[in-house]
């Protein structure tokens, strides 16, 4: 009578150890297949590593291709970054925003011994803004300020053509136009400019990721 109890409860405590026991043999398989792991090193610490050691930075990366590493992570540099590497500098200036109109053409006279004289256009000055002071970029190489001002159009907010009345920071773009950002360069000093193309193309040519 005693076993009679007691033998269903004992088979279900079989059952479960069974159920467990399967469970876990796949939750070990599963873990076993995800030890994988890829090493990657950060763009930066490569670069101070080459540098300190005397290294080019292509037989850097090579080297570490052999040595198992799988890939580099490249980060995009800031504004800050490329003045701090001298790629990027801006110059002050004062600009005294004036509106003229001409209310008579140039007019050509003869003088008295039958010459002629150009006279110049008279202009009337309109109302006047108070100075503006423009932070204008220049940069060492065009595919960065290509680059730069891509970035900055989708980044910055208030990136306008149109010049504000107020201190401002000037990049010239394409044809002759000018992408203007309201403030000053501590405001947007952070701001990424993209991936360096050259940059990729070098960890990518040693057969990094």
């Amino acid at each position: 009578m005693f076993s009679r109890i007691h033998r269903i409860p004992l088979w279900l405590v079989v059952a479960g150890l069974v159920f467990a026991f399967i469970a876990l043999g796949f939750r070990y398989a599963a873990e076993r297949k995800s030890r994988a792991v890829s090493l990657v090193l950060d763009q930066g610490q490569v670069r101070s590593i080459a540098a300190a050691t005397g290294v080019p930075l292509g037989e850097a990366y090579r080297q570490f291709k052999a040595a198992g590493i799988y890939g580099v992570a490249v980060t995009e540099a800031t504004l800050d970054d490329l003045v701090t590497d001298g790629a990027l500098r801006f110059e002050a200036h004062t600009v005294v925003p004036t509106i003229g109109q001409p209310i008579a053409p140039a007019a050509r006279r003869r003088t008295r011994r039958g010459r002629r004289r150009v006279e110049p256009a008279v202009v009337v000055s309109g109302a006047s803004h108070p100075p503006v002071l423009e932070h204008r970029a220049v940069f060492i190489d065009p595919l960065v300020q290509s680059r730069v001002t891509a970035s900055l159009r989708q980044l910055v907010g208030g990136a306008t053509e149109t010049a504000p009345q107020s201190e401002r920071l000037a990049f010239s773009i394409a044809e002759g136009r000018t992408l203007y950002i309201p403030g000053r360069f501590e405001d947007i000093r952070l701001t990424p400019t993209g991936l360096d193309p050259a940059e990729v193309a070098e960890v990518r040519s040693v057969g990094l990721e």
